[in-house]
């Protein structure tokens, strides 16, 4: 059987269960939960793959709505996991369409079992909640559960087709300042303006902005100003993400931000304590040899692509660290026109209209002919891990 049949009869198997993977769509779609609290989601994909064959186990990596799901134990064969993500966004619901990026991954992990002789490959889905907020990627992570994967792919809806949008890496930093409080107006000398000190940070950033590249983001909020006008604040706090494309460049700009709060600290007399919110997401590592597999495989079934580069209106995720770890892939294939905000209530509708559950059917078949190339293609699963230990070891 040549690769254009297999690859056919992928396509079969997942319009076999074209219908089912639409109604977990719409449940996952009509039923949203924030992150941490996806108890239906993780339960419903995961009933859905075990059904099917698959070996779960559930609440992994400490996390509870966490699950993996696998077919196979062929020690020494390729390993393939595919990423679900599930978790919706407060009061939007799924304004950033994750409600097809699980049904997907587990449509293209049933369409490459049904397909491949059991023994030629190791599959899996892994569950990986909380993306929108602590990102449960990185507690994954941290207990081993990417370990032993070979490659791991994942599909996500945008506005854009291509196999290659770049994660800008992210980093949290709360800043408090403490000083002391009296009467604003008989004894302002007495006092030490805590509020000062936030907005000489805001300030000195913004001095900062000319001399940073064009793909750094640096973007915060004070969440306590202080109780009454006539009252010197003692006590002010302050959250500031930092983005950037480079891990080596975000650390470099988080200093220099640092640095703003300390000056801050030094030129109001207000103490300042600095502390982190959420886990740093790390920039990707883009695997060429699979985002041009993917892309093919896209315009297979009809598709046209578009190249990305920074800083085109770039985001984060916890699976820039992933992809520090293992091979990865993250592709897109747009649900709505280009110009549509995502985590907005257009990108919402635009996640279960009939566009959008043909995608997600669609990108079920792309990561499954992806995932197929890299199993059966001679040296292909070599190359991808050969160009993964250059790049991370920083030789390209």
């Amino acid at each position: 059987m040549d690769s254009l049949q297999i690859k056919n009869k992928v396509i079969s198997e997942i319009e076999k269960i074209r219908t089912n993977l639409i109604q977990l769509a719409e449940k996952i779609h009509f039923n949203p939960e924030v992150s941490g609290q996806e108890i239906n989601a993780s339960r419903w994909i995961s009933e859905y793959l075990e059904r099917n064959g698959f070996d779960v186990q559930l609440r992994i990596g400490g996390l509870n709505t966490a699950f993996i799901a696998c077919s196979g134990e062929n020690p020494g064969k390729p390993f393939i996991a595919f990423m679900a993500e599930y978790d919706a966004l407060p009061e939007i619901g799924h304004g950033c369409g994750h409600s097809l990026i699980a049904p997907a991954a587990a449509g293209a992990a049933i369409a490459l079992r049904n397909t491949l002789p059991a023994d030629f490959v190791n599959i899996c889905v892994i569950g990986t909640p909380e993306e929108e907020t602590t990102g449960g990627k990185l507690k994954l992570l941290e207990k081993g559960v990417f370990d032993n994967i070979d490659v791991a792919i994942m599909f996500h809806p945008h506005t854009i087709t291509t196999g290659l949008r770049p994660c800008i890496g992210r980093t949290s930093i709360v800043f408090e300042f403490y000083g002391k409080p009296a009467h604003a107006s008989t004894y302002p000398d007495k006092g030490i303006n805590a509020l000062d000190a936030v907005i000489l940070t805001f300030n000195n950033i913004n001095a900062l902005r000319q001399q940073l590249r064009e793909d750094v983001r640096v973007h915060g909020i004070i969440t306590d100003g202080g109780k009454a006008a006539n009252i010197i604040p003692d006590y002010a706090r302050a959250e500031f993400f930092v983005r950037a494309r480079e891990k080596s460049y975000m650390e470099e700009v988080v200093q220099k931000v640092i640095n703003c709060a300390k000056s801050a600290s030094l030129a109001t007399a207000a103490q300042l304590k600095i502390s982190s919110l959420m886990p740093t997401y790390l920039p990707d590592i883009p695997i060429d040899s699979l985002i041009d597999c993917f892309e093919s495989n896209l315009r297979v079934l009809g598709y046209s692509t578009q190249k990305v580069s920074a800083p085109y209106r770039l985001g984060s995720s916890d699976y820039g660290n992933v992809s520090q770890k293992v091979p990865s892939l993250m592709g897109f294939i747009s649900i709505a026109p280009e110009g549509t905000p995502t985590h907005s209530i257009q990108f919402r509708d635009a996640a279960i209209s009939e566009k959008g559950l043909k995608v997600m059917i669609d990108a079920a078949k792309a990561m499954a002919m992806t995932a197929m190339d890299v199993v059966l293609v001679p040296g292909m699963l070599e190359q991808i891990k050969n160009e993964f230990v250059r790049k991370v070891s920083g030789s390209v």
